[in-house]
């Protein structure tokens, strides 16, 4: 993280990402990562399945190679 970001994050973002984000939330909060998610996903899913659904119908976006696309040219 560089230091604009870390400085934003103390002064403005630390006390929302502290109070609000739901524990599920994986991103921005420490200890947490894409592994973590997965894994209380396959819990839950699981626990669907072996409970009284036929099946569960997953969706998976990947957004991280979406800013990495963004013509940085186009201002020059």
């Amino acid at each position: 993280m560089c230091l604009f970001e870390w400085l934003v994050y103390q002064n403005k973002l630390s006390t929302v990402c502290t109070n609000h984000i739901n524990l599920d939330q994986s991103a921005y909060q420490k200890g947490h990562n894409s592994k973590m998610a997965l894994l209380k996903s396959q819990q839950n899913w699981l626990k669907w399945l072996n409970g009284n659904a036929d099946f569960v119908r997953i969706f998976s976006f990947d957004f991280s190679k979406m800013f990495g696309s963004v013509s940085h040219n186009y201002f020059d």
